[in-house]
């Protein structure tokens, strides 16, 4: 697991994303947050260089540099079980995520 140039903050991931996705939360199966998505592969700089495009090549910071971040801010935030299925964890997801918006 690596980013850009084997960042270790951030992963890969293949699930699809649209623009204004950066910030968002990337949850696993059982509604965890396994980390927040950051930026997608620039398909136009791909093309160009290699003729051809890729899809679902995506970001995210790892969830534990995103608690770490909300640790260092005094954000608070909770823990839980995993849910029991797919289902459960879609609804928990529409009802935990927020915006949080830094301000300097």
């Amino acid at each position: 697991m690596g980013g850009v140039k084997g960042a270790f903050s951030n992963f890969q991931y293949s699930a699809p994303i649209q623009p204004g996705s950066s910030g968002g939360p990337i949850i696993t199966h059982t509604g965890e947050v396994s980390g927040v998505v950051t930026s997608t592969l620039n398909q136009n700089y791909i093309l160009a260089t290699t003729g051809t495009t890729a899809q679902n090549i995506n970001f995210g910071v790892a969830n534990r540099y995103v608690r770490k971040f909300l640790d260092n801010n005094r954000i608070h935030y909770s823990s839980g079980k995993p849910a029991k299925d797919f289902s459960a964890a879609t609804q928990d997801a529409v009802n935990y995520t927020v915006q949080v918006i830094c301000y300097k």
